[in-house]
């Protein structure tokens, strides 16, 4: 007899098992990789540049790169190129610095002198503080008899406009460049039975006033425009208006707190809070989220700072908290969203705009991309 033939043995594969496998399986390495991406993301350092200056010498900056004295020198760096400052001699080191993209000037109490032009401008006043915008730029003077006057200048020294304030006294005022350039003042109004604040503003390219809003039972203290609106934080309340047609639109509750930082680059406007008379480290921030539009849609979210925090900061739409050892990332809700530590001490910390931090350890200054 033949021997027999052997049955080859038929394997039935359990898909549903085979499924459940790799289904844990894939959550296994998802899970590995999300623990490897946060130790790397921790440990990763913060990429910091180092600026051709300390914090000891005078600078400002521009949006686009730095201008700083070095003893008898002005020098501009851009940010892009910090290894290759343009210097020029100055007269004097007893001045200050105000710019903007578009331009800077040097200024000291008796005179005025615009990067680019040939000769100072001469004032009969006292200058207290300057300002720049796109094509101009505005000085806040004291006269003799004491009263302040606003003088507003164009970028080759011409003075186009000269504003008093007889009723009151000017609290703030500044440029705000989107959409064309407007000038914008707040000023308190005394002579009322009660006290009144007024914000105007005026169009640079038309020299017109083009908008004024009235604020009364509320000390105004800050003001942010955004895209569509502007908002006026006070001692009690938010107030957002339109800007097209000066309207205000709603309102929202800040009182018992005070503004320490915005950010309008975003959906949705936020804004940092922090309780009035709070100690400057630790404490509580409450986060706003604030429609930009006529209807509101608030959202508000607490968030305890460490005790060691050296800044807390809206950028973006987020907030970005920092402290000797890194930066932390927060969602408008107040969610984590990233950290990447410094990869040696802090010291100080600034916000130059919404993307950009000015980081000082020992005296040095850095630059870091946070956006």
């Amino acid at each position: 007899m033949g021997a027999k033939r052997r049955r080859k043995r038929k394997f039935k594969i359990n898909r549903k098992r085979l499924y459940a496998a790799m289904g844990v399986l894939a959550g296994v390495v998802a899970l590995i990789c999300a623990v490897a991406a946060i130790v790397s993301g921790a440990s990763r350092p913060v990429k910091l540049k180092e600026l051709p200056f300390s914090a000891a010498q005078k600078h400002v900056y521009t949006g686009e790169g730095f201008y700083y004295t070095d003893g008898a020198s002005l020098a501009y760096v851009n940010k892009a190129k910090l290894n290759k400052p343009v210097t020029r001699t100055i007269s004097t080191s007893d001045i200050d610095i105000a710019a903007s993209p578009s331009f800077a000037l040097l200024y000291n109490r008796s005179a005025l002198h615009v990067v680019s032009a040939a000769d100072p401008i001469e004032i009969s006043c006292a200058i207290e503080t300057v300002k720049c915008g796109a094509q101009h730029f505005a000085a806040l003077c004291e006269e003799a008899d004491g009263t302040e006057t606003l003088k507003v200048y164009n970028m080759r020294g011409d003075m186009v406009d000269e504003l008093m304030f007889r009723s009151g006294y000017l609290v703030d005022y500044g440029f705000e460049t989107r959409g064309g350039e407007t000038l914008w003042t707040l000023e308190l109004n005394t002579s009322a039975t009660l006290p009144r604040m007024t914000i105007t503003t005026y169009d640079m390219q038309r020299h017109a006033t083009t908008g004024m809003i009235s604020i009364q039972n509320m000390i105004a203290e800050n003001i942010v425009f955004s895209q569509k609106g502007l908002f006026v934080i006070g001692t009690s309340g938010i107030i957002r208006y339109d800007r097209a047609t000066n309207t205000e639109k709603y309102r929202a509750m800040c009182y018992g707190r005070r503004l320490i930082d915005s950010s309008t680059q975003c959906s949705k406007p936020l804004f940092i809070f922090a309780e009035r008379g709070a100690p400057e480290k630790g404490g509580t921030v409450f986060l706003y989220s604030l429609a930009d539009d006529d209807v509101a849609d608030t959202a508000i979210h607490a968030l305890q700072l460490p005790e060691n925090a050296l800044g807390a900061f809206a950028m973006k739409g987020r907030l970005v908290i920092v402290t000797p050892e890194g930066v932390t990332y927060y969602t408008a809700t107040g969610k984590k969203d990233g950290y990447r530590a410094f990869d040696a001490p802090v010291t100080g910390v600034e916000r130059l705009d919404e993307k950009t931090l000015l980081i000082e350890r020992a005296g040095m200054l850095y630059t870091m991309n946070a956006g």
